[in-house]
């Protein structure tokens, strides 16, 4: 199992980077204020955002193709997992 981390701050960041996922999906930017976007090679991907604790905040389907965001304004400071099918991300909000 993989694990990435993934930095989500409420202050601004000029510096975008990508996590990649087997290279079939990149999740920027990193770190990231209000929206996290996922940027797929093909077809479509599952997307749970998970606290340290386990409980899982926010899930959906990542479409190819869409324009959509995973809006995550309202989480609180703090490390959080993206997971993209099997793999697993870090995600910290500040």
């Amino acid at each position: 199992m993989k694990i990435y981390l993934i930095i989500i701050s409420i202050l601004f960041f000029n510096k975008l980077e990508a996590q990649s996922f087997n290279n079939q999906a990149f999740v920027y930017p990193n770190p990231v204020s209000q929206h996290l976007y996922i940027a797929l090679v093909d077809d479509s991907i599952q997307y749970e955002i998970i606290s340290l604790q386990g409980e899982k905040i926010l899930k959906g389907l990542w479409i190819q193709n869409e324009t959509q965001f995973i809006d995550v304004h309202q989480l609180h400071s703090g490390l959080y997992f993206v997971k993209l099918n099997e793999e697993i991300f870090h995600l910290k909000k500040e």
